[in-house]
C-alpha cells in the first residue's frame, strides 16, 4: 500500500481506500465505483455491504474513529498534539 485515501478521485491499485459513510451519497453507487477502481484494500464499517472477492476487505466498528490513527501511522505524524472534531449531520 502506497497511499491511503477516502477520495474516489485518488484511488489506484496501490491504495487503501477508507470508506467513510455519509448521508449525502448513494452507498451503492460508491461501492460500485470503488470496486471498478480496484484499490489494494478497502477499510469499511462492519455493516457496509461490500462483497468484492477480488479486493481484500478490512472491517471495523467505526472508520471515522480509526481515520486519524491510520493517517498518523501511515504518514508518521504525531497526531497526539492535535485535537480532532467530528461533526455528523442527521
Amino acid at each position: 500500500i502506497k497511499n491511503v485515501t477516502t477520495s474516489l478521485n485518488k484511488i489506484n491499485s496501490d491504495s487503501l481506500f477508507i470508506f467513510v459513510k455519509s448521508i449525502k451519497f448513494d452507498i451503492t453507487k460508491i461501492i460500485n465505483s470503488v470496486s471498478e477502481l480496484k484499490p489494494k484494500a478497502i477499510l469499511c464499517d462492519n455493516d457496509l455491504p461490500i462483497n468484492d472477492s477480488g479486493i481484500p476487505i478490512i472491517r471495523c466498528a467505526n472508520t471515522r474513529a480509526l481515520l486519524p490513527h491510520i493517517y498518523a501511522r501511515f504518514y508518521r505524524v504525531d497526531f497526539s498534539k492535535f485535537h480532532f472534531v467530528q461533526k455528523t449531520l442527521f
